[in-house]
């Protein structure tokens, strides 16, 4: 393991604003700009998908995301490009070091991380690929275990209130 700069592995850009009044809906891709879901959908794409975000600025400032689709990144969001090492493994990384990476933040109306802290925040990295892999494989495992029962809390939620509550469910 060693150390190393975010401005070592990767290159960080924010992405570009686009006129909110032509999200809709309808549209295929996701724009995300910085919260920690999308903030709509748009007609084109900005960012091909396998990428690493971090939310840039607002009250959810620090929030480490992975996208898998084509989607457009906005102003408050920054994107990870040239990616020195499994770009899935330092999504994990980054994600476990989340709360040190929201206490970069400045300001208090509308709070932001730097650009510049940004890429000065360190994290722990294996260079050995095998590595990589296997701890990207088994949180995956992890991952998709806390989705599927997730999902099957909220079936199970909706049993309940079918039966007990004479509720329908959606």
């Amino acid at each position: 393991m060693k150390e190393y700069k975010i401005s070592d592995i990767c290159h960080l850009e924010k992405g570009k604003q686009i006129d909110t009044s032509l999200l809709s809906d309808e549209c295929k891709y996701k724009y995300i700009n910085g919260g920690i879901t999308e903030s709509g959908y748009y007609t084109d794409f900005n960012t091909s998908g396998e990428t690493i975000t971090v939310s840039e600025g607002g009250a959810s400032c620090g929030f480490v995301n992975y996208i898998n689709e084509p989607f457009w990144c906005g102003c408050h969001c920054y994107r990870l490009t040239d990616i020195k090492f499994a770009p899935k493994y330092i999504y994990y990384a980054l994600k476990a070091k989340q709360e040190n990476i929201m206490a970069l933040r400045t300001g208090t109306a509308m709070p932001n991380i730097k650009k510049s802290s940004f890429e000065q925040f360190r994290i722990l990295l294996s260079e050995d690929r095998e590595i990589q892999d296997e701890v990207v494989q088994k949180l995956e495992f992890v991952d998709n275990l806390i989705y599927f029962r997730n999902v099957q809390c909220r079936l199970y939620d909706q049993l309940v209130r079918s039966r007990f509550l004479g509720e329908v469910a959606a």
